[in-house]
């Protein structure tokens, strides 16, 4: 019996798009191959995460991932017990895995994580969902990341671009790596295009953080008189710590037309009502939002960062930003006003496009992957 642990370092949010790949690869192991035995470590929240109980149910160990105190209470008892470094390797040790894959929301997080693997000489892969070139690693971390890297079995990316730019950041060719893909939760359709009579429909699901998404470079575009007076809505679906302020600030510039739904949990449903994406986001990986969106037959407008300007063939599946900067989304939206008679069409060539990019199933690709590690 082969034993794989699955430690994910997003502790800022329940779920995310960093979370899919790695919990249904979790899944898939536990559920179609029975000579593996699957544990998780995950920080605990308030209500059990769908996809953290989907874990527990398929019959895998859920850990809770231990973290610092933030109440007086919790600093109290934190005296009585074991540092959180030493926490973590008790748990490792506990369950004495063969294999551990470190999930990593961006590309500097959890390096005590491969460093108590590297002390207790147990196999990892690192799999990073996103980097950016406004996070760099300080002083008192470039040499445990250095190492976490170049120690690990294999570094998984999602896109070639996030690899390019963590070498640059660690001055290191990491050269044990992979491109993978995310498993995505639509139905891979071309749905029917909505009608146009009564405007167009931007939208953009995701999390409402500004640094990441970019939402508030969008606003200012928006707040532009020629884009008020035009038959143009943006529908937001998401949520975030963030709401509040972005909401604040679409009101401070005079947005009437962008509107806040809420959390989406049917993909096929937004794209069912909405014409186009758009993204102007700051950095990325290879968001789900773009893949699921052209899945389902929508053009997109997006930022030329990571994963998304491979994605994108500029005038053909959608429209490219040269930067996350007001000027440069808003002339990408001009070019997709002037062409949104070609919205439609644009879809369809987008569709294909993704049936090329991504894999039919992603999860049992990457399991493939990790199994042969395994052996």
């Amino acid at each position: 019996m082969k034993r794989m642990l699955f430690i994910s370092s997003n502790i800022h949010t329940p779920w995310g798009g960093s979370e899919a790949l790695w919990y249904k690869t979790a899944v898939f192991l536990k559920t179609k191959k029975s000579k593996i035995e699957v544990a998780v470590i995950t920080k605990k929240w308030p209500i059990v995460p769908g996809h953290i109980q989907e874990i527990a149910d398929a019959g895998g160990i859920i850990c809770d991932y231990p973290v610092p105190p933030t109440t007086p209470i919790e600093y109290l008892k934190s005296k009585f017990r074991k540092s959180i470094e030493g926490q973590k390797k008790t748990l490792i040790q506990r369950f004495s895995p063969d294999l551990i894959l470190h999930s990593m929301g961006k590309s500097f997080e959890g390096g005590d994580w491969m460093k108590i693997a590297n002390d207790l000489a147990i196999p990892y892969v690192n799999l990073i969902h996103l980097a950016s070139e406004l996070q760099w690693p300080d002083n008192d971390e470039i040499e445990l990341y250095r190492k976490g890297y170049k120690n690990a079995f294999r570094n998984f990316f999602v896109s070639q671009d996030n690899r390019n730019v963590t070498c640059k950041q660690l001055g290191l060719e990491i050269t044990n790596y992979d491109i993978v893909r995310n498993p995505i939760s639509v139905s891979r359709k071309i749905l029917p295009y909505p009608e146009t009579g009564a405007g167009f429909h931007l939208s953009l699901p995701a999390a409402l953080v500004p640094i990441h998404k970019g939402q508030d470079i969008l606003f200012e575009v928006l707040a532009q008189a020629k884009w008020k007076q035009r038959p143009l809505h943006l529908n937001l679906f998401g949520t975030g710590y963030y709401s509040a302020s972005l909401q604040y600030y679409c009101h401070y510039l005079g947005l009437k037309n962008v509107h806040f739904k809420g959390y989406a949990s049917n993909i096929d449903e937004v794209w069912s009502k909405n014409h186009i994406l758009i993204m102007s986001s700051r950095m990325e990986g290879l968001p789900l939002t773009l893949v699921e969106a052209m899945s389902c037959g929508r053009a997109a407008i997006v930022t030329a960062v990571a994963g998304m300007k491979d994605c994108i063939q500029d005038g053909e599946t959608g429209y490219i930003a040269q930067g996350a900067h007001p000027e440069f989304l808003d002339d990408a939206l001009e070019r997709a006003w002037q062409g949104k008679d070609h919205w439609q069409n644009m879809g369809v060539l987008a569709a294909e496009r993704m049936k090329e990019l991504i894999p039919f199933e992603p999860t049992e690709e990457f399991a493939k992957i990790l199994l042969s590690l395994l052996k």
